[in-house]
């Protein structure tokens, strides 16, 4: 069973966000974070959110 397209929004956007904030309180504890994503819609969902996460921080 595949989540609906706002389940895997709203689970990307806890999961970036948890390990941006956790990098961003615990500076060099981490070398690289790993995703295990198992398709490329998902793939997709979570880069995007990395981005927008990303851009909204420059801006």
């Amino acid at each position: 069973m595949r989540p609906t397209p706002a389940c895997l929004e709203e689970a990307a956007k806890i999961a970036v966000g948890t390990a941006k904030n956790f990098t961003e309180e615990h500076p060099g504890e981490l070398d690289i974070i790993k995703w295990v994503l198992f398709d490329n819609n998902t793939y997709q969902v979570y880069k995007s959110e990395l981005e927008c996460q990303n851009s909204s921080k420059l801006g």
